[in-house]
């Protein structure tokens, strides 16, 4: 994620989700959260965890789609380990309101300035 970090949001209105944006905050309507629904992949060279490719849903999506990388070096690296080993295959609710394709790309971009 270059220049920004990715930060972990924990949401009263969604106590059981956890929310995730490199902007330093999250848009409201447009929350991506962890997609415990799908593996993390940890990135590595000689053994050596160096990143993690961690994907996202976001609010309005009932799969998702993105995916964001977070360095080593990121302080929520590890948070991201622990989380993925507790909540991995946790299937989340539906979407209230479903977001079309470029709504998600905007909210993307705006989240995530240096994902591609």
């Amino acid at each position: 994620m270059g220049k920004t970090t990715a930060r972990i949001f924990q949401l009263p209105w969604a106590p059981y989700r956890f929310a995730v944006s490199a902007s330093g905050s999250y848009i409201v309507g447009g929350v991506f959260f962890l997609d415990f629904i799908r593996p993390l992949k940890v990135m590595r060279f000689l053994g050596f965890a160096y990143g993690l490719r961690v994907p996202v849903v976001h609010e309005g999506e009932l799969q998702g789609g993105n995916v964001i990388y977070v360095p080593r070096r990121n302080p929520c690296f590890a948070q991201l380990l622990a989380l993925w080993k507790e909540h991995s295959l946790s299937k989340p609710s539906p979407p209230n309101v479903v977001a079309d394709a470029s709504k998600i790309r905007s909210d993307f971009t705006k989240q995530f300035p240096d994902e591609p």
